[in-house]
C-alpha cells in the first residue's frame, strides 16, 4: 500500500513543477501550461519546462507526440545506442547529449528530439525485422565451420543470400515464389571465411541493388535448389549452376561429388528428412491457410500472392462449395461477385440458392454498400445474376437494396447496374405491363428523300435496348457518343429512337445481336420505322 507521504510527496512535486514553469513563463497560458501538465507522459511534469519552450516553433499535439515517443524508448537509451545515433546524424550539442541522453533538456529543440526518436524507432523496426528474417528460415545444420539454411520466406532468402547474385534473393519477391513453388531451396554458407571450393569465392557480377564483388570476397556461399523430383541443382555464389544430380544416385551433385566435399551423409540426411515433410505439408498448408485468411481477396489491398494461390486451387477444383462458402464469407467477397475467371467459376460451382443467400447476407452485413454497388457495376455482376436466380429472388435482392438505402438509386452514388437492377425488379403490375408491351430500337443516322420521294431512314446499325439490360445501355452509350462526334463534326447524323411494339422489328436483329443497316431492311419496314422515329439528339 503506497504510504501517504509517498502520495503527498509526490503531489508536491508534480504542483510544485507546474508552478515554477507558470513562473518561468508567464506569457504563455496557464491553460495552455495546465494542457501540457496533464500530457505530461512521466506524470511528474519532468518533461513540462521542456515542452513550454517548445511552444513557440510547434503545436501542442506535435510536442506532445514526440515527448511521448521519447519517454517510451527510454529502455533503448544507452551509450551504444546514442554513440550509433552519433556515428550518422549532427544535431545540437552532441557532448551534452552523450552526457545525458535521458535528460530531455539535452536536447535543443524538438526537431533534435524527433530525430533521435526517428533513429530509436528505427532500431526496433530493425530488430523486429531480423527476428521474423530468422523465423523464416529452417536451420537444418550448424557447426562451427558451416551453416545450412532453408529459408521458408522471401525476407529470409535475401538475409541469408546476402553478397550472391542468386534471383531469389533479388528485390521483390517474383523469382522466389517461382523457385519455391516446386522445390526447396537450401543455403550452405561458411562461417569462417572457408571457400569450399571455387564457386563459394568466385566473383560476382554487379547487378540492379547488388554492386558486385571481386573473387576470394567472403562470405562464401553456395545455394542447393532440391526440386520436387528429387533433381538437385548447385548455384554459385554468381548464380552459376555448377553442378546437378539426383538424390538418389551418388556423386554427380550429390553425396560423393568432388565438387561438394562439404556435402556429408549426415547433411544430406537432414536435408531429405526436412525436405520430405516440407513437400508434404506444403499444398496442405497453402491450401489450409487461404481457408483460414481473412480479407486477402480486396481490389485494394489484402495478400496478392495467396490471392494468386487462391485463383490457382480454385481453377483445380483443389475446394469444395462449402469450402468456398466460408472463405467468401471470411471477408473474401470479392471473389464471389467480381467478373474475372476465378468470379465465374465460384459462381458455377455454386448453386443459385446458395448465390441468392450470399449475396441476400453481404447486402445486409456491408458497412459501405454504395462503394460495394458501383463496384458491381465494374464488375457487371448485376448482368449475371438476372439469369441465374428465380423473380422471386431477384426481386428479393431488389428490395434489400432498396431498403437498406432508404429509396430511390442515385446513379451516381451506386452505378448504373444497380439501379437498372432494381429499377426492373421492383416494377408495379402497370409499369411491367407496359415494360412487356413495347421494345425500344435506336439508330444513329439521318433521314433522305429516295427517288420515289419517300423520305426514309438511312443508317449502318438497328440497334435493340432493352431499358433494364445494363449490356444494352453501353451499347446505347456507345451510339450516343458516336452521335455527339457527329454533331460535333457538323454531321447531319443524328440518333432516334424508335418505340415500337414487343419484339416489333427483331427480326432485323441477327443472333450475334448486331442490327441489320437500312440498306438490308425492306422500304416498307423502313417506312415503319420512320413513322415511329423521334429525334434523341
Amino acid at each position: 500500500m503506497t504510504s501517504l507521504y509517498k502520495i503527498l510527496k509526490e503531489n508536491v512535486l508534480v504542483e510544485g513543477r507546474k508552478e515554477d514553469v507558470m513562473a518561468k513563463y508567464p506569457d504563455v497560458d496557464k491553460k495552455v501550461i495546465e494542457q501540457l501538465s496533464q500530457s505530461d507522459p512521466s506524470g511528474n511534469n519532468k518533461y513540462l519546462e521542456f515542452m513550454v519552450k517548445q511552444l513557440s516553433t510547434s503545436s501542442v499535439s506535435t510536442i506532445v507526440q514526440v515527448v511521448t515517443m521519447y519517454h517510451q524508448k527510454q529502455a533503448l537509451i544507452n551509450k551504444r545506442t546514442v554513440e550509433e545515433f552519433f556515428s550518422s546524424h549532427t544535431i545540437g550539442n552532441q557532448a551534452v547529449v552523450l552526457k545525458a541522453p535521458k535528460d530531455i533538456n539535452s536536447f535543443a529543440s524538438l526537431t533534435d528530439l524527433n530525430e533521435f526518436v526517428t533513429f530509436l524507432n528505427g532500431i526496433i523496426s530493425k530488430r523486429k525485422e531480423l527476428e521474423e528474417i530468422k523465423k523464416g528460415a529452417d536451420v537444418i545444420y550448424e557447426d562451427k565451420d558451416l551453416l545450412v539454411v532453408s529459408p521458408q520466406t522471401h525476407k529470409s532468402s535475401c538475409h541469408y543470400g546476402l553478397h550472391s547474385t542468386w534471383c531469389v534473393a533479388a528485390e521483390g519477391p517474383t523469382h522466389y515464389n517461382s523457385y519455391t513453388k516446386d522445390a526447396v531451396l537450401y543455403f550452405f554458407i561458411s562461417k569462417t571465411d572457408k571457400a569450399y571450393n571455387k564457386w563459394w569465392a568466385e566473383a560476382t557480377t554487379p547487378r540492379s541493388g547488388n554492386p558486385g564483388q571481386p573473387a576470394n570476397t567472403p562470405p562464401f556461399k553456395t545455394a542447393l535448389l532440391l526440386k520436387d523430383g528429387g533433381i538437385a541443382e548447385w548455384w554459385s555464389k554468381n548464380d552459376n549452376n555448377y553442378a546437378s544430380g539426383s538424390v538418389s544416385g551418388s556423386g554427380n551433385g550429390w553425396v560423393g561429388d568432388p565438387l561438394l566435399p562439404m556435402l556429408t551423409q549426415e547433411i544430406a540426411d537432414r536435408i531429405l528428412s526436412h525436405n520430405r515433410e516440407l513437400v508434404k505439408n506444403r499444398k496442405q498448408k497453402e491450401i489450409d491457410k487461404i481457408a483460414k485468411s481473412a480479407g486477402f481477396y480486396k481490389r485494394n489491398g489484402g495478400d496478392s500472392q495467396m490471392r494468386t494461390d487462391f485463383t490457382t486451387f480454385v481453377r483445380l477444383g483443389t475446394y469444395t462449395p462449402e469450402q468456398l462458402v466460408k472463405i467468401i464469407r471470411n471477408d473474401n467477397w470479392l471473389a464471389f461477385y467480381e467478373n474475372s475467371d476465378t468470379g465465374k467459376v465460384i459462381r458455377k460451382m455454386l448453386t443459385p440458392n446458395v448465390i441468392f443467400s450470399l449475396l441476400r447476407e453481404y447486402l445486409t452485413i456491408d458497412d459501405d454498400l454504395k462503394e460495394t454497388l458501383k463496384d458491381m457495376h465494374h464488375q457487371s455482376f448485376f448482368e449475371t445474376i438476372n439469369d441465374i436466380l428465380s423473380d422471386e429472388q431477384n426481386q428479393e435482392i431488389a428490395k434489400t437494396i432498396v431498403n437498406r438505402l432508404g429509396g430511390e438509386l442515385n446513379v451516381k452514388e451506386v452505378g448504373n447496374d444497380a439501379r437498372l437492377y432494381v429499377g426492373r425488379w421492383t416494377m408495379t403490375p402497370e409499369e411491367k405491363a407496359k415494360y412487356e408491351s413495347q421494345t425500344y430500337y435506336f439508330y444513329n443516322g439521318t433521314i433522305k428523300t429516295n427517288k420515289d420521294g419517300v423520305q426514309l431512314p438511312v443508317f449502318t446499325e438497328l440497334v435493340k435496348v432493352d431499358k433494364f439490360n445494363p449490356r444494352d445501355h453501353r451499347k446505347l452509350s456507345a451510339l450516343m457518343q458516336k452521335g455527339r462526334w457527329a454533331r460535333e463534326n457538323k454531321s447531319e447524323s443524328t440518333v432516334y429512337i424508335v418505340t415500337a411494339g414487343k419484339g416489333e422489328f427483331d427480326e432485323y436483329i441477327r443472333k450475334d445481336d448486331v442490327g441489320m443497316s437500312s440498306k438490308d431492311i425492306p422500304v416498307p419496314v423502313l417506312k415503319k420505322i420512320m413513322s415511329l422515329s423521334k429525334k434523341v439528339q
